[in-house]
């Protein structure tokens, strides 16, 4: 390459990464979602290096607990969840250095492959830069929790590319180059695996280069067998963790409502949906809701005709392979496979989400860009326009989606009324409607405003309620806005309808608890009359002899309240019975025992006071808060008199 081509290209590659920022920025001024409550729950509270180090290792998001990515986080604590747009600024970057790896990556291999230096450069930009602007691509960066999945790709894609560089080394320096690339490919994936569990597919993206784009680099001897080993055997590894062998693909999960075998199926159907949204992208089809998606949107006939389609794409890719000696095909059909393996097969995870198709569709990108470079004949003329426009198309679709995430309102109202069966949707259009600030969805039911917003939003909720029999955190909702705008016997009506729904098959979830939580607050300042505290007391003992699973959490919180209503009734007793239940299914929850401990001081009642406390001794409480100090002080409190019932009342009612 000339110094003018450098000079070219690199302006090329500056203007390109400023202007997919820019892209995507009228995005960064959007909501927080569902997720990002849940897994970034006490960041703001994290003050001193003890607390940064609990928020760090105890995450919940995946089966690995996403240290690395819950570490970047650590930087916008201060003013978590106000800082959101510095957040999502953030992922955004993250987005456009994955970007320019995936270039750099991509320019190598065309190297590798004997292309001109000129043409690797230029098919590598477009296909980085298509990828980059695809819209599908959107929320991986605009949900900020999704900084996992573009921080899991970013840690594997810089192992790919330690990978790709120990290629020249193979014929002069093949020790080091096979340590190069396998150190470069187990760090990364490593880093990956920590910032989130999909990284575990960068070592099949790794054996897809080897196999299918650099076989004739290949190691000689025992490094080959050890090389290929390694790759195939990740590959094993993975397909033996979804296979039967493991997994029981045939029974319903209860969390879920379906099999693994049902949701493969829908999975077939759904990958086509995806290569169209990526192809041929709509900025209205986007967005962050997609629980209302169920197993029975599509037929069996329909997983039938989808199965066979890709079963013949696939065999064609395979001719062109081995006939035609063009890999391309195969590669782009394999590496969007390979990208959905995990999170779109069998594992019981929801249906759809469009962050999954992150690393899957360069491929898809990579493929057109070769085409467009190497378009042979009179196509060569025509191919670079088509493609220009295809960018074109998406960077106006993309902006088109980016301005309407950021308008929050309006991308929340239409959310809800393009996906009406969506609780999700329909929540989240309440809580902004109803001006909810950043700081959580458990705050959102104290902040009262118009009353014509508050009517608004229950209509949401109701639609999806009627849509969704056991959405019971939509119907907890719409009875607290409710609450100040309906009169008693619409309210006592909607009390009703959700003690039916709770009772049955009602869907107890994190939404449900935290309202229960508000309702009693309301009930205990009489604020939505003609209900009563014993009402909600009714409705929690209904839920914990319900014979269908509650998960541990939520039951221990709703006893919590419980235990709080009898206790405000000055029905201590009863208060205690319910919290040895609470005690029986949650020992290491610090505010069940320091509610024990505060009842048994207030009746004078200081041997069962010690025994609450020397009973946590014998838990394993590590990971917990209830530390060999805190039960020291609480101990040394019941031992000299100490508790401040007040100051106590306070601390203990604080806490959800």
């Amino acid at each position: 390459m000339t110094t003018h081509q450098r000079l070219a290209f690199l302006s090329s590659t500056l203007l390109a990464l400023v202007a997919i920022f820019a892209l995507y920025l009228p995005g960064t001024y959007g909501a927080l979602y569902y997720d990002d409550y849940n897994a970034l729950n006490g960041m703001s509270a994290v003050e001193n290096f003890d607390d940064a180090k609990r928020f760090i290792l105890e995450g919940t998001a995946g089966p690995l607990g996403r240290p690395i990515s819950l570490l970047t986080f650590l930087a916008h604590s201060k003013k978590w969840p106000e800082n959101r747009h510095a957040i999502l600024r953030v992922n955004v970057i993250i987005h456009i250095a994955n970007a320019f790896l995936l270039g750099a990556i991509a320019a190598m291999i065309l190297r590798l492959r004997g292309v001109t230096p000129i043409r690797a450069y230029w098919t590598a930009f477009g296909a980085a830069t298509l990828w980059a602007t695809m819209p599908i691509l959107a929320s991986s960066s605009l949900i900020a929790i999704q900084r996992m999945t573009t921080l899991a790709a970013f840690f594997g894609l810089l192992g790919i590319a330690g990978f790709v560089v120990g290629y020249w080394l193979r014929l002069k320096r093949p020790h080091f180059a096979f340590a190069l690339q396998f150190g470069s490919l187990g760090l990364g994936t490593l880093l990956g695996l920590y910032s989130k569990e999909s990284a575990a597919l960068i070592p099949v993206f790794v054996l897809l280069i080897d196999t299918l784009l650099l076989g004739n680099r290949r190691f000689h001897g025992h490094l080959h067998f050890a090389s290929r080993t390694l790759l195939f055997s990740a590959l094993a590894l993975l397909l033996w963790y979804l296979s039967p062998l493991r997994l029981d693909w045939f029974t319903i999960v209860e969390l879920r409502g379906w099999s693994p075998w049902e949701r493969l199926q829908y999975q077939v159907v759904m990958l086509w949906e995806y290569l169209r949204l990526a192809i041929a992208p709509l900025p209205t089809a986007f967005g962050p809701f997609h629980d209302h998606r169920n197993v029975i949107d599509f037929s069996a006939l329909q997983c039938l005709i989808a199965a066979t389609a890709w079963a013949i794409v696939t065999a064609l890719s395979a001719w062109i392979y081995v006939r035609l000696k063009n890999p391309w095909p195969l590669f782009a059909l394999l590496w969007f496979f390979t990208g959905h393996l995990l999170e779109s097969t069998v594992l019981s995870l929801e249906l759809v989400f469009e962050h999954r198709n992150y690393l899957a569709v360069f491929g898809i990108a990579f493929a057109l860009s070769i085409a467009t470079t190497h378009a042979p004949g009179k196509l060569a003329r025509v191919a670079p326009m088509l493609f220009v426009s295809l960018l074109a198309i998406n960077a106006a679709s993309l902006f088109a989606m980016t301005t309407l995430w950021g308008d929050q309102r309006h991308a929340a109202a239409q959310w809800a009324n393009r996906n009406p069966e969506s609780p999700r949707a329909a929540l989240h259009a309440a809580f902004i409607e109803t001006g909810v600030s950043d700081t959580g969805i458990a705050d959102a039911n104290n902040r009262f405003i118009h009353d014509e917003r508050k009517r608004y939003a229950i209509q949401i909720l109701d639609r999806t309620s009627q849509m969704c029999a056991d959405c019971a955190d939509v119907r907890i909702q719409a009875l607290l806005h409710a609450c100040k705008v309906e009169d008693e016997r619409a309210i006592r009506e909607r009390f009703e309808n959700l003690r039916i729904s709770l009772e049955n098959t009602g869907e107890v979830n994190i939404s449900v608890v935290d309202g229960v939580f508000v309702l009693e607050s309301l009930l205990e300042h009489r604020a939505c009359p003609p209900l009563q505290t014993d009402d909600l007391l009714k409705l929690i003992e209904a839920i914990n002899y319900r014979e269908d699973h509650i998960d541990t959490n939520s039951q221990t919180r709703m006893l919590f309240v419980a235990a709080k209503i009898c206790y405000a009734n000055n029905r201590h007793m009863d208060a205690l019975d319910i919290l040895s239940q609470a005690e029986r299914i949650a020992p290491h929850a610090l505010p069940v025992l320091q509610f024990q401990v505060h009842i048994y001081d207030l009746l004078g009642d200081t041997n069962s006071a010690q025994a609450s406390i020397a009973r946590r001794r014998t838990i394993n409480r590590s990971n917990t808060a209830m530390t060999d100090l805190t039960l020291d002080i609480l101990e040394r409190k019941v031992q000299d008199k100490g508790l401040n019932h007040s100051e106590t009342d306070k601390e203990i009612f604080s806490t959800p």
